[in-house]
C-alpha cells in the first residue's frame, strides 16, 4: 500500500492496479465457486436424509 497517491500516474503503476484487479476477480470465482460447491452439498445432504 502506498501512503501517497501521485496526481499523474505512470502507464507501470497502471499496469500494476490492472493485475491486481484481475487477481480480486479471480479470488471473487474462487470464492463464489466454493460457496456454489457447500450448497450443492447441502442440497445432496437435504435430499440423502
Amino acid at each position: 500500500m502506498k501512503k501517497y497517491m501521485p496526481m499523474a500516474e505512470k502507464p507501470d503503476d497502471r499496469r500494476k492496479r490492472r493485475r491486481q484487479e484481475k487477481k480480486k476477480t479471480f479470488e471473487g470465482w474462487v470464492i463464489f465457486l466454493i460457496l456454489v460447491a457447500l450448497i450443492a452439498v447441502w442440497i445432496w445432504l437435504a435430499v440423502l436424509t
